[in-house]
């Protein structure tokens, strides 16, 4: 379940204020863009749907941002994984959830990108690999900036990410030839 954190003081409210508004602008972009490509691009409402999932992702990869006022993790460097899979070797709890819930989560991703742009499998999962790694490097830059281990970047999760584009891919083309070959 997702949480907005709303908090008055340090400036918060301004975030979610000026978050509102990017929300609205970008919506009434793409309904305005949507509206004049209808006719060229017959899954113009996808972009409808892709604007709330990539806020969701955000959302539960991002934000909350850290608290820049908590006390500083000067170990903060240990929390960042290098190494694949690393707590499912180790056998932390949770682990195994936490890569099928990364693949379940870019499964849209890579199901409805191929809908709205006509990108074949190695760009969709170069897309989502790329857009795995800006989510990854964004926490990684929260790390290092903050020397707060709130979000870390993990190399599990780019490969957990990307698969998650592929089955997405996979699941697009297995509809796409089901719906085709219904139209025959």
């Amino acid at each position: 379940m997702t949480h907005i954190y709303v908090q008055t003081s340090n400036g918060w409210d301004d975030m979610v204020t000026l978050l509102a508004h990017y929300v609205l602008f970008v919506s009434l972009y793409i309904m305005i863009v949507s509206i004049i490509n209808h006719r060229r691009n017959r899954f113009w409402f996808l972009h409808f749907v892709m604007l709330p999932y990539i806020l969701f992702v955000l959302t539960i990869t991002i934000i909350p941002l850290p608290n820049i006022f908590q006390p500083k993790n000067e170990q903060f460097w240990q929390s960042v994984n290098w190494l694949p899979f690393r707590d499912i070797i180790h056998g932390y709890a949770y682990a195994k959830r936490e890569a099928l819930l990364n693949v379940l989560m870019m499964v849209p991703f890579g199901f409805f990108l191929p809908f709205m742009t006509k990108k074949n499998v190695w760009k969709t999962v170069i897309i989502t690999f790329c857009f795995s790694l800006s989510i990854e490097t964004i926490q990684l830059l929260t790390v290092l900036f903050n020397r707060i281990d709130a979000r870390t970047f993990d190399v599990t999760d780019l490969i957990t990410n990307t698969l998650g584009g592929l089955c997405g891919y996979i699941i697009h083309r297995f509809v796409h030839k089901k719906c085709l070959s219904g139209n025959t």
